[in-house]
């Protein structure tokens, strides 16, 4: 029971990231307490499912099919992590995360999966530390969260979708929640993750009236960002480590430089490209514009709604590579419109593309029969 519980809080912990910690501030005030409803209930609805529709051996063979999009889901996400920090406040968390993040990946593989009891107390001490911090918050702004929002309340139905199909297909790609499938001795744990990350949500909706990045944010919520995406980017490239090796990508430890490399990229497009692409084209405007950096920050966020669940859904349907190409860029650029733009019907069709093309018919497969050694002749 303690092993279960354990690995349903490491979950909560590890799922906790910057989506989860600051997207919810955008819904509430875009579309109120019903935008926070349409987010809420796929996330932990989708990662809940997770754990009982794979099984511990399926889940292994997941990992070894799909190993490269793995360490690409989460080098993206180490890198959105750092991205956050840098830009909403805690960027001192960077001096503890980046450091351990450097070592596991450059860390002995052995030695990284011995340490997977310690990663899983680790997580469940991180999620008491944010209840901790919630109850030192209060309730906030929890108990009158506003009806209504910013934009009109039929777009929701648009962006719904778009939201509910990176939730529920996200975390196949989430190496932390294939350690946990494989490690937990009952997939309950995952029942305990869904109450303890709904917790986590909604310690997000209290504090939703603040603005990242300025001096009002309460010290609670600080540390919040800071324990959680620190917590996030070393359980990911510890459970990332523990994969087969895969050769074309350098291996784990040549993310490291890939890391770097994208993070750099993340910076140098919100303090450069952000600033002068309204101005080139007004359809590239973020729905509100109040909060720094938003526009970036649901860039990397279509990452979640559209290329990683689209990688999912089409690999697992056998798409063929072009094919599946050409849906993701064509998804994209609808999403950038959709989300980025306002036209937020967009997101729907980004959605419907996807699923368009994952009814492509699957390449045939030629079966070769062994002739037995008595029918050799």
């Amino acid at each position: 029971a303690m092993q279960t519980v354990g690995w349903g809080l490491y979950l909560a912990s590890s799922w906790t990231w910057c989506i989860g910690m600051f997207l919810p501030i955008l819904l509430l005030r875009w579309w109120g307490w019903p935008g926070f409803l349409a987010f809420a209930i796929p996330n932990v609805l989708g990662c809940t499912l997770f754990g009982y529709v794979l099984t511990p051996d399926a889940s292994l063979a997941f990992t070894r099919r799909f190993g490269a999009w793995i360490r690409i889901f989460a080098a993206a996400t180490i890198a959105y992590q750092v991205g956050f920090l840098l830009l909403a406040g805690p960027a001192a968390a960077l001096a503890v995360a980046a450091p351990l993040t450097l070592a596991l990946l450059l860390a002995d593989r052995s030695t990284v999966l011995r340490t997977g009891g310690a990663f899983m107390a680790t997580g469940a001490a991180a999620w008491l530390a944010s209840v901790a911090l919630f109850t030192q918050l209060g309730a906030g702004v929890l108990p009158n969260l506003p009806s209504a929002g910013t934009l009109a309340p039929g777009s929701l139905v648009w962006a719904a979708p778009f939201m509910a199909f990176g939730f529920l297909l996200c975390p196949y790609l989430d190496p932390t929640f294939h350690l946990a499938l494989q490690r937990t001795p009952s997939r309950h744990a995952f029942a305990v993750f869904g109450a303890a990350f709904t917790a986590m949500l909604l310690f997000t909706a209290a504090y939703s009236d603040v603005s990242p990045g300025s001096a009002s944010v309460p010290n609670a919520v600080l540390w919040h960002w800071g324990l959680q995406t620190t917590f996030t980017m070393i359980a990911v490239t510890a459970a990332m480590r523990g994969l087969e090796p895969v050769a074309w990508l350098g291996g784990s430890r040549g993310l490291a430089v890939g890391l770097v490399v994208a993070a750099c990229m993340a910076l140098g497009w919100n303090y450069g490209c952000e600033r002068w692409l309204p101005a080139l084209a007004a359809e590239l405007r973020p729905p509100s514009g109040a909060v720094p950096g938003e526009a970036t920050y649901l860039r990397w966020l279509g990452l979640y709604g559209v290329l990683f669940p689209g990688m999912v859904l089409l690999g697992l349907r056998g798409v063929p590579g072009l094919v599946m190409a050409l849906a993701l860029v064509s998804a994209g650029v609808l999403a950038e419109f959709g989300m980025i733009g306002g036209r937020f019907p967009l997101l729907a069709v980004a959605v419907a593309v996807l699923v368009s093309a994952s009814l492509w018919p699957r390449r045939p497969i030629q079966e070769t029969r062994e002739m037995a050694p008595s029918e050799s002749r």
